[in-house]
């Protein structure tokens, strides 16, 4: 179960109300606060190619604890945030699906001023029903902890059963007893329909995983000392900037940050654009609404959710998605199409609150005849013309092109012929702002193994243009002269 599916029903979801015994150790604010303070530098964000959740540090030789549910089956593009504000690449080392159990591994520099939370199979640790137990993860925007008290429903060999309501945040973070004492891993309930509340992976499920992941470690290279660049800490307020200048931002074609080579298509996404395309879609889902003969439906929660808690960020997304080609006719699909498509998936990587936008776009654009792709994704890399890295992404990944288009829109089109992944990476626009010429080098399935072309000039004044007016609010806030 993916966090993201979790961050969507929330909103949607009403819990199953269940009698648990009276409490058998209990926790009052003072104590679940001390706790909180006690285990706090020891729990960190786990971010993976679309998902965040949290882990905690069970080694100093640079171990975390997390479920798979928050890894997915992701394996590349894994990254950690400690309580340091420092974030650093994470090699998997064991991922369990089944068990929803996964351990990462990050270098053991990083962690060697962190807390290190013991996993014990004392049976004496195994809570009863009726005890109250602490969930603890780390907030995705703010970095700040967040703790969910619940009571013990069930305590089984398989699961311990909660009776709080679903926190995404906390999923992969510690659960603990009123000692402070690890119990087990937060995560959701398999049967969200009938129980959605938190679940906890018991010790039972664990202590033999961690075992394993130590002994695969011995010997082994850890992964780079070096910290990775994060998102800058002032948010981007599109809104607030527009309120000094109601002219801000409103110059830009849509046309200006999309670029093609011969296999791929690129769509680039600063926070005015990713705004500009999610106001954009909605008045197609009007559309939709109307044509199909229902009430018109006003923009509202899911549009104002996703422009709050993802476009923000002050952050260039680069999306590079693979062109299809006609399996009837060999021929590559129409400019149009594939900017509809890209549009699409842009509003995908907005996040769960976007994803109804999303469907109606994919659906209404007829996305139905069988596709074939000829160059597969791989990787990203920002180049410049000696083809030398000139930037390391803040976050990267790729989100399979067939989950996108058919799981998410579930759809009666036809098929996208063999599997296929859509490049997501974000950069600091610092980066784009050179006279320099940029390249991107895509590392693809196939003879070629890398494809390298041109990074749109267009795109790269665009991105220049879009966050002028945050470096320059950046600079106020620097110097005092305006408050944050």
């Amino acid at each position: 179960m993916k966090i993201s599916l979790a961050n969507s029903i929330v909103a949607a979801v009403l819990i199953t109300q269940v009698m648990v015994p009276l409490c058998g150790f209990c926790l009052d604010d003072k104590k679940k606060d001390g706790i909180v303070k006690s285990i706090k530098s020891g729990v960190v964000s786990v971010f993976s190619s679309n998902d965040h959740g949290s882990g905690f540090v069970i080694d100093r030789q640079g171990l975390i604890l997390t479920s798979s549910s928050v890894v997915g089956d992701d394996k590349d593009h894994l990254h950690v945030k400690l309580s340091t504000g420092k974030v650093f690449k994470a090699k998997v080392i064991v991922n369990d699906p089944e068990k929803d159990v996964a351990i990462l591994r990050v270098n053991p520099e990083a962690v060697e001023e962190q807390v290190v939370l013991v996993v014990s199979d004392n049976p004496a640790l195994v809570p009863s029903a009726g005890d109250e137990l602490v969930s603890i993860g780390v907030g995705e925007t703010n970095q700040e902890s967040v703790a969910v008290v619940s009571k013990v429903v069930r305590s089984a060999k398989e699961k311990i059963s909660l009776d709080s309501q679903i926190e995404p945040d906390v999923f992969g973070g510690p659960l603990l007893n009123a000692e402070g004492q690890v119990v087990g891993i937060n995560t959701l309930g398999t049967d969200i329909a009938v129980n959605p509340t938190l679940v906890g992976v018991p010790i039972s499920l664990i202590k033999g995983k961690i075992d394993q992941a130590r002994e695969q470690i011995s010997g082994a290279v850890a992964p780079s000392s070096a910290a990775l660049p994060d998102v800058p800490e002032i948010p981007f307020k599109v809104a607030d900037l527009q309120k000094e200048n109601a002219e801000l931002f409103k110059d830009s074609n849509h046309k200006d940050y999309n670029f093609e080579s011969k296999f791929f298509s690129v769509c680039v996404l600063t926070p005015p654009e990713g705004l500009d395309r999610l106001k954009q879609l909605a008045n197609l889902k009007d559309v939709g609404k109307q044509k199909n003969g229902d009430e018109h439906e006003t923009p509202g929660a899911n549009e104002s959710y996703a422009a709050e808690n993802y476009y923000d960020k002050a952050v260039v997304t680069v999306l590079v998605i693979p062109r299809p080609r006609s399996c009837k006719d060999s021929k590559a699909l129409t400019a149009t199409k594939v900017a509809l498509s890209v549009t699409s998936l842009a509003t995908i990587a907005l996040g769960p609150a976007a994803l109804p936008i999303a469907i109606v776009s994919l659906a209404s654009n007829g996305v139905h005849d069988k596709r074939a792709v000829k160059k597969d994704f791989l990787e990203l890399s920002l180049v410049g013309e000696d083809n030398i890295a000139v930037a390391t992404p803040i976050a990267s990944g790729k989100v399979p092109f067939t989950k996108a288009m058919m799981t998410i829109t579930n759809y009666p089109y036809k098929e996208l012929v063999d599997k296929s992944y859509v490049g997501m990476y974000t950069f600091d626009a610092r980066a784009f702002d050179t006279p320099k010429k940029l390249r991107l080098a895509v590392s693809a399935e196939g003879k070629r193994k890398v494809t390298s072309f041109d990074f749109s000039d267009k795109a790269k004044q665009r991105i220049i243009a879009d966050f002028k007016p945050y470096w320059d609010y950046v600079a106020k806030v620097s110097t005092g002269k305006q408050s944050m």
